[in-house]
């Protein structure tokens, strides 16, 4: 739902808003999952993937003002 850079240009600490209606991950039930950006990012990476060497998946956020 949302990108976080936690006002500052360090990448490394950004965390991304995530839609989750079993929202497991926080003692808030407010049905929001919050996940860092990084971790996030190195999770997703798949070196084969349909059959042919790729180098990552990547998910854009459009942000809007």
């Amino acid at each position: 739902m949302g990108y976080d850079d936690r006002q500052n240009s360090d990448p490394w600490d950004d965390v991304l808003i995530l839609a989750d209606p079993y929202d497991r991950y926080d003692d808030v039930r407010d049905g929001y999952t919050f996940v860092n950006a990084n971790r996030f990012y190195w999770m997703w990476f798949e070196n084969r993937y349909f059959d042919r060497e790729t180098w990552r998946v990547m998910i854009a956020v459009k942000r809007d003002a």
